[in-house]
């Protein structure tokens, strides 16, 4: 690497296998690609000199696992080391020549007018939004822009280390281009403004690109055990062909470990699915995996990433029957996000810290917790998601099957402020001030909610506001046998426990077998008992610590 000439990467998705074939000369040989990297090497092409560059697919054997290992456990260095970064993010139209326009003069503008050079300083910021006032066409031009990151190319997961650890970077549409600090600008620009609110939804869609932007400015902060969980867990949308690289990806990013840890995780095409998902497993659990000597408090939250009965990429049912139920599978595609990462945060379990062991075989958790309620009745989950027109119509009428069974518990209905529990509950305390949320909930009639009729100004926002919370998101209303308000994961059952496990920090639900042995069904948010309640209630014998056996 030292004395490689300079050279241009490139970042690209791969596409299909359905995608047509393409035949060039490498080395004099012929030699096949798909269609995106045809695209994207011509219009990489300068027209008055040559070019250097390095990509993957013909850099690296794709067929020889030992070589694709060494290679993969490089990619830092070949990234960060290359002069430029080109985000080759598809085929060019009209409309995305428009948007990265957009990118380049709003830019410009910006920092010819405050200076700036990745974003807005706050005093700037006030200032800008306050004179700012877009016309029609900035604002479909900003649609244009934005629309860019709607693109395939943005799920990948291996973009994260590419575009993270660029000097220089580069997105590239056709022969149009802006570079990645202007294009962070840009996107920023309007992003606070209330004349933009029509584009609220595509900020959404161009979440993954603000992610990227916030990791990259953060490249030299201290990366543990803990940070690369929340990176997995937040990339969990993200795509990989093979499921092992949604963990590879990961690990050139990972800078911070000791030179004794370094050996632990090492990117490696030999190993199995299973054996790759848990060499994660034991580096966020163990301090060494040898003698099982696990970290200290919260080393047992990555359990509640797992959840078993969840949707694979676009397939509905079961995930891999190869891995047991607490094992996270990070082939999973969903946006939802654990409990645990809540903003304000919780230790269900007082900070204790963990006692567990897995099995030889790796088939078996045993951990130290105790049982502290079990599911009565769960609250309706339809199977359909049905949209119209924008308005969640399921999203109304689930609330209103909740409000119904939360009714039976509640006491001193009907008043406004009683109504705090429930909507807690269901919001995961995502909220910081319910007063907002109550003022929605008194002008909400049943009828809003039963039949899904929206009103336009504030009964819309409610349903909206619980379905777009990524720790809501495919998560159930549910009321203990000890009568607590709980979210459990949609494919929890009655009868199904509640337990506090020491060294996670939220509760999580868990189905016991006549063998004694136990199924991890997934984390979940019960009232009261978020701060360390239960382990309250231990000190005062009301519990008994036991050992479960999770499969």
């Amino acid at each position: 690497m030292r004395s490689a000439p300079a050279y241009e990467a490139l970042s690209y998705a791969w596409g299909n296998e359905s995608d047509p074939d393409f035949q060039m000369k490498l080395n004099g040989c012929p030699f096949t690609i798909k269609r995106n990297l045809r695209t994207a090497l011509q219009n990489s092409r300068r027209p008055d000199r040559d070019t250097v560059l390095w990509t993957d697919a013909l850099c690296i054997n794709q067929k020889d696992t030992g070589e694709k290992s060494v290679q993969v456990n490089m990619m830092d260095r070949i990234y960060s080391n290359a002069c430029l970064v080109s985000c080759c993010i598809g085929a060019a139209s009209k409309d995305t020549d428009q948007g990265l326009d957009y990118a380049n003069y709003k830019a410009e503008y910006l920092q010819k007018t405050y200076g700036a050079k990745r974003k807005l300083s706050r005093e700037d910021e006030k200032h800008y939004y306050k004179n700012y006032n877009p016309s029609s066409a900035e604002c479909k031009d900003r649609e244009a822009f934005l629309r860019l990151f709607e693109k395939t190319y943005w799920s990948r997961m291996w973009i994260r280390q590419e575009l993270i650890l660029s000097q220089r970077c580069l997105i590239r549409c056709g022969e149009s281009s802006v570079l990645w600090s202007k294009a962070m600008l840009a996107f920023r620009s309007g992003q606070n403004s209330s004349s933009t609110k029509m584009l609220d939804h595509a900020y959404i869609r161009s979440a993954s690109a603000y992610i990227l932007a916030d990791a990259r400015e953060h490249i030299h902060q201290v990366k543990d055990s803990k940070w690369l969980l929340l990176e997995l867990v937040k990339s969990r949308i993200s795509a990989a062909k093979d499921p092992r690289d949604k963990v590879f990806a990961l690990l050139g990013i990972l800078h911070a470990r000791p030179a004794r840890d370094s050996y632990r995780l090492q990117a490696d095409y030999d190993q199995s699915v299973l054996e790759t998902y848990l060499m994660i497993f034991e580096y966020c659990l163990f301090s060494d995996a040898e003698t099982q000597t696990v970290r200290g408090p919260g080393a047992l939250n990555i359990l509640s990433a797992s959840q078993p009965n969840e949707h694979t990429g676009q397939r509905h049912g079961n995930r891999s029957e190869a891995l047991p139920s607490w094992l996270p599978d990070w082939a999973q595609q969903y946006p939802s996000l654990p409990v645990w990462t809540l903003t304000n945060r919780n230790s269900a379990c007082a900070n204790h810290e963990p006692v567990a062991s897995i099995s030889q075989d790796g088939m078996v958790l045993s951990c130290e917790g105790m049982v502290i309620d079990r599911i009565y009745k769960m609250g309706f989950y339809d199977k359909s998601d049905i949209r119209e027109s924008g308005r969640d119509y399921a999203a109304c009428y689930r609330i209103y099957e909740w409000m119904l069974l939360a009714k039976r518990y509640l006491r001193n209905y009907p008043g406004a402020s009683n109504w705090i529990p429930f909507l807690r509950t269901i919001t995961c305390d995502e909220v910081e001030n319910y007063d907002h949320f109550l003022d929605m909930w008194e002008r909400i009639r049943d009828d809003d909610l039963r039949y899904g009729i929206p009103d336009s100004n504030h009964t819309s926002d409610f349903p909206k506001a619980i379905s777009r919370s990524h720790r809501c998101q495919r998560r159930c209303f549910a009321v203990s046998v000890k009568h607590s308000f709980m979210m459990v994961p949609k494919e929890a059952r009655s009868t199904d426990l509640v337990c506090i496990i020491f060294g996670c920090d939220v509760p999580v639900i868990m189905r016991k077998h006549r063998n004694g042995r136990y199924t991890f069904v997934g984390d979940c948010y019960v009232f009261k008992y978020m701060k360390g309640r239960a382990m309250e209630n231990l000190e005062e014998g009301l519990y008994e610590v036991e050992m479960f056996e999770i499969e």
